[in-house]
């Protein structure tokens, strides 16, 4: 019994040593796999604007970074989404066009939109606003959105849907039958 209570403390410890050795190793990778970047002239600034995903395709979501050439460390930046239409893509609760950016989530040196997708197909334009210690700059990048993959939205829907229409009937019939079974019950208290 106390061999079996020391075997598994033991392994339990040496557990715990691989879990503190390991932890470093695994914070230093970087834990956003970037598939392509972009580079933007902001004014003085080169901006790396980076894709978890190339080509980019419409309805499809994905992470986007934002790092400034000597980091966001005393800057703030803001950006607007252009739609292939030249109209703007309304990102906040407020609707304002313009979006200050943020820190990424699981990047605290950079920028970025977590898991974001762009509703159109054609060529997207983000236009930045950078103030830091170099001053102000304005620029912007532009990229092609391919098509929405896969089937039309009203095709999935329909193909999704057709479980549920299937068992509306059976149910529908399994109600009527209940209701035709149904007797009224006499009570009898003597």
């Amino acid at each position: 019994m106390f061999g079996l209570v020391r075997r598994l403390v033991l392994a339990l410890a040496a557990l715990a040593v691989v879990g503190v050795v390991a932890a470093p190793a695994a914070q230093a990778v970087d834990p956003t796999p970037v598939v392509h970047s972009e580079t933007a002239q902001v004014g003085p600034y080169a901006m790396r604007v980076s894709f978890t995903d190339w080509p980019v395709y419409a309805g499809k979501s994905l992470d986007f970074t934002f790092l400034p050439e000597d980091g966001i460390a005393g800057h703030t930046a803001r950006m607007t989404m252009y739609r292939p239409n030249g109209d703007t893509l309304r990102t906040t609760r407020a609707q304002r066009t313009a979006k200050e950016l943020q820190r990424f989530v699981r990047g605290y040196d950079r920028w970025g939109l977590d898991t974001f997708l762009l509703p159109d197909q054609g060529t997207w334009r983000f236009e930045f606003t950078v103030d830091g210690p170099k001053g102000h700059g304005v620029g912007s990048v532009s990229f092609p959105v391919g098509a929405m993959p896969g089937p039309p939205l009203a095709v999935s829907w329909a193909v999704g849907l057709l479980p549920a229409i299937a068992v509306l009937p059976i149910g529908v019939l399994l109600w009527l039958r209940g209701r035709r079974n149904r007797h009224p019950v006499e009570w009898s208290w003597a």
